[in-house]
């Protein structure tokens, strides 16, 4: 429109939209207000640093427009820095469980892209999917405690006992060490020793009482 610098209305002049002057010498549509079609118009995505011309700025699976309206940054694939990209969480498309044993539905849901740990059990959702700090075996993201055992995924792990497992060893205490089990074992054995030992000292000693007494009566005759 010779009769309007901003045909679109978008907020970007038309000589700076077909320049690209205020692009990085990147053209825009005049007569579009949303050249890329992700939702956010030309003029808004150049104030918060977003491209344009590309729907997806950061390559993470979301839509600028759709970042802009969960609050994640369209500017960093990851914004919470777990590991996982803002995609994969929203879409869920990182499955931790392919062969369904912990997850029969084959659905790990969802994750929290603004959150680094969505089930709060002290292990991020990107070592979860991964099983980075379970010697390579996920863990659910979604779950605390993966395997309901009663004991947090992160405690286990750090008890050195499987979050993939109810019976191993058979639920320690969240705040027991590794080992505690042994040294308590030991102690016990220890204990049982020492209370046989005394026992037998008692009956050597009451023999030896029985055997002064018959001597003195033996002698006194």
């Amino acid at each position: 429109d010779p009769l309007n610098p901003d045909t679109d209305g978008d907020g970007v002049s038309d000589g700076d939209e077909v320049t690209g002057a205020k692009n990085d010498g990147k053209p825009t549509d005049p007569n579009s207000d949303d050249t890329d079609k992700d939702g956010v118009k030309d003029g808004d995505e150049i104030k918060d640093g977003t491209d344009p011309t590309k729907p997806d700025t950061d390559g993470d699976g979301l839509p600028d427009g759709e970042e802009k309206k969960i609050g994640t940054d369209p500017t960093k694939p990851d914004t919470d820095g777990d590991g996982i990209s803002d995609g994969d969480e929203v879409n869920g498309t990182k499955n931790p469980f392919p062969d369904g044993k912990h997850d029969p539905d084959g659905k790990p849901g969802n994750t929290d892209p603004l959150n680094p740990d969505t089930d709060g059990d002290g292990v991020s959702d990107g070592d979860e999917v991964t099983g980075a700090k379970n010697d390579g075996k996920p863990t659910d993201p979604n779950s605390d405690d993966t395997d309901k055992d009663g004991v947090k995924d992160g405690d286990e792990i750090k008890n050195g006992t499987d979050p993939l497992d109810p019976n191993d060893p058979g639920k320690k205490s969240v705040d027991q060490p590794k080992g505690a089990n042994r040294a308590s074992t030991a102690q016990l054995s220890q204990t049982g020793s020492s209370i046989i030992a005394l026992a037998i000292t008692a009956i050597v000693l009451m023999l030896a009482g029985v055997g002064v007494l018959v001597f003195r009566k033996r002698g006194n005759k």
